[in-house]
């Protein structure tokens, strides 16, 4: 979920707790995009099965 801030830009990707910012809507997906990487790299190194999926009606 992306939403434009006073200081910039939110991504929120609740399914795996991430909320990551950017100045501008770029930088934010690219954030959001190395913190579900590095999210899910976490679960396998500890052998947790990652979260289904919600729906966004869910959040």
């Amino acid at each position: 979920m992306l939403e434009q801030t006073e200081a910039g830009f939110a991504v929120q990707v609740p399914d795996l707790a991430i909320m990551t910012y950017g100045d501008t809507i770029d930088t934010a997906k690219q954030a959001a995009c190395k913190a579900i990487q590095i999210n899910l790299e976490t679960y396998r190194e500890v052998g947790q099965m990652v979260p289904e999926s919600q729906s966004t009606e869910y959040h």
